[in-house]
């Protein structure tokens, strides 16, 4: 469905499945996946991990050394902060 799911805390697992969801995360260590759909994704912090799947996803990442996979779809990525690293898919 379509999920909104907030996190605060260290090395915390978020998956939301398919839909169209948002997820909200700060902290250290932490992986997020928004499966299917347009997913959008508020998240601060070091050293966390997220995945949009397929789906036009929306990444808002501050921090360090951060990695997002944005899947495929028309999707938007912004970075601010070091050692960020973006890989897209078909889109």
């Amino acid at each position: 469905g379509n999920d909104d799911i907030t996190l605060a805390g260290n090395r915390s697992l978020a998956d939301a499945g398919d839909g169209n969801d948002i997820l909200l995360a700060s902290g250290f260590a932490s992986s997020l996946s928004g499966g299917k759909g347009n997913d959008t994704f508020t998240v601060t912090g070091s050293d966390m991990v997220m995945s949009g799947d397929s789906g036009d996803d929306r990444f808002n990442v501050r921090g360090f050394a951060m990695q997002v996979d944005a899947g495929d779809g028309n999707d938007r990525a912004e970075l601010e902060g070091s050692m960020g690293v973006v890989a897209g898919g078909t889109g």
